[in-house]
């Protein structure tokens, strides 16, 4: 072959290759650009709604006096940012806390203005940060039931409260904190976030979301087929929670007490900055002539067992809430140990979730207090 001849060829092949090599990332990048049009138009968790709709819109039927259901995941900080903001009255009767809180609701203090605002994963700063919306508001609930878990006076595991940032901080001063600046990672979330567009799981999720029509729907019934937010601001699972069985509940605590639990593994004492900031906040509220209620987390039979003997820190603060709330005059319902609380194991949801009955049992049971008291 004559040297002519090879440096056509090559020229030739060079061609191909380079067209073949186009159409092969054509081909690469219409897939990833399909997953991300999926993942950003139905997006499940609402990761990508920088205008709060999903949020705003709950917010709004909760506030006509509607319920909502076929929640999903929200940012339920944000919210109660709307959800106060739509308010007309102030509630006599509010609850901050946790998950394991949001299934007390108005059946509880019958005759009183109530509204539930825990938030899922909650720590004493989100407590601080929703009491500033209602003071921003000009309203003043004349009790508040504080739902506590003992990993809140461990170290913040999580940034969720960087929401209400503002709000924190705000209450801070006037709770006579130092207004100290906490190190957060909203940025680092905030980038986590958005590689979620490029996630294959996410996908699936955004997917089922698609195929299912899985979206909010305002309805008189409380409960329903979905997760519904009721317009007290209390919520209730879909049928899957309240179709489980005891012995699937029991198998499920069973197979959790094999693994050891982070939040609580380097967990050795209660952290100052936790406690100042909680009993700050406490006295701030009772400054203002504000009936305070601690409601204690109240574990699983099973659960209570493996944690109460692994981990000695749960005693400990409990033993510190207790002692706090006798010196302050503060009622405490519940404890860690679901022997001492006239509960068992058919009145959970899972290792610290009580059910509706369960709660009502509880609340019950410690009757020498009258929550209804005005």
């Amino acid at each position: 072959m004559v040297l002519s001849e090879y440096l056509n060829l090559s020229i030739f092949s060079f061609k191909t290759m380079k067209a073949l090599l186009a159409k092969l990332v054509l081909f690469s990048f219409v897939p990833v650009l399909f997953l991300v049009g999926i993942n950003y138009t139905f997006d499940p968790a609402n990761l990508f709604d920088s205008g709060h709709k999903y949020e705003k819109e709950v917010a709004n039927y909760l506030n006509k006096g509607l319920n909502v259901t076929n929640v999903s995941n929200m940012d339920e900080r944000v919210l109660q940012k709307f959800f106060i903001a739509g308010m007309k009255q102030s509630p006599e009767v509010i609850v901050l806390g946790t998950s394991n809180s949001m299934y007390i609701d108005s059946d509880f203090f019958p005759g009183q203005r109530f509204i539930n605002n825990a938030v899922s994963a909650a720590t004493f700063n989100d407590f601080l940060a929703i009491y500033d919306l209602y003071e921003k508001k000009g309203f003043t609930p004349k009790t508040v039931v504080i739902g506590i878990c003992p990993e809140m006076l461990n170290k913040p595991t999580n940034q969720f409260w960087v929401s209400l940032e503002n709000e924190y901080y705000s209450l801070q001063v006037k709770a006579g904190l130092n207004n100290k600046k906490e190190k957060n990672i909203s940025a680092q979330q905030n980038f986590l976030k958005w590689m979620e567009i490029f996630s294959l799981s996410y996908f699936q999720k955004s997917f089922d979301r698609a195929v299912n029509n899985t979206k909010i729907k305002p309805t008189i019934n409380k409960f329903n087929e979905g997760n519904t937010r009721v317009m007290d601001g209390s919520y209730n699972d879909g049928q899957y929670y309240i179709k489980k069985t005891k012995a699937a509940i029991e198998n499920s605590v069973k197979q959790l007490v094999n693994k050891s639990d982070p939040s609580l593994e380097t967990y050795k004492g209660i952290n100052p900055d936790r406690k100042m900031i909680f009993e700050h906040f406490v006295e701030y509220l009772q400054q203002k002539n504000t009936k305070v209620v601690f409601y204690l987390m109240v574990c699983h039979p099973i659960y209570y067992d493996y944690i109460s003997k692994k981990y000695q820190i749960l005693n400990q603060v409990e033993d510190y809430l207790l002692t706090y709330a006798k010196t302050n005059g503060i009622q405490v319902i519940g404890r860690n140990n679901p022997g001492n609380c006239g509960v068992s194991n058919f009145d959970f949801n899972d290792y610290n979730h009580l059910n509706k009955n369960g709660l009502l049992k509880l609340f019950n049971y410690f009757n020498n207090f009258s929550l209804n008291e005005k």
